[in-house]
């Protein structure tokens, strides 16, 4: 599914896949941080604490502020404005680089969304659930 470009509200995720080559999933590390065992999801919801590892910040936690946030982030690779509705805005705990880190519920160690935005103020996330939807595939 690609992006509606424009500043409406419209678009859900911002999200893909990749096929792992079979030669190299022996290589490949499954784990995901925060999560033991097998990888189970839960809905975000206001003042739940969030953990992630990622790229350019390292393993950080956060706090959800809003489950129903919307906003319009510029995309310079596609020229245009992308809006985004029921995405989660959260406390700052992420950096420029960081988008695709799974982001995990700190409590229960359940995968609650995929990081894929930020300001000097803020992080924002699809929920998981919206992003397993929209591109059909399961953790095992």
């Amino acid at each position: 599914m690609k992006f509606t470009p424009g500043g409406d509200f419209v678009n859900i995720c911002d999200a893909a896949l990749a096929q792992i080559e079979p030669a190299r999933l022996n290589d490949l590390d499954r784990s995901i941080f925060g999560v033991t065992g097998r990888p189970g999801i839960v809905a975000p919801a206001i003042g739940m604490k969030v953990i992630k590892r990622g790229r350019s910040s390292g393993d950080t936690e956060g706090e959800v502020q809003d489950v129903n946030f919307r906003a319009v982030f510029p995309y310079p690779q596609i020229g245009s404005d992308v809006g985004f509705f029921d995405q989660v805005l959260c406390s700052r705990y992420t950096r420029e680089g960081d988008s695709g880190s799974i982001v995990v519920a700190k409590d229960s160690g359940k995968i609650v969304g995929l990081h894929f935005a930020g300001s000097a103020v803020s992080s924002v996330f699809s929920p998981i659930q919206t992003v397993i939807d929209a591109l059909g595939f399961q953790f095992v």
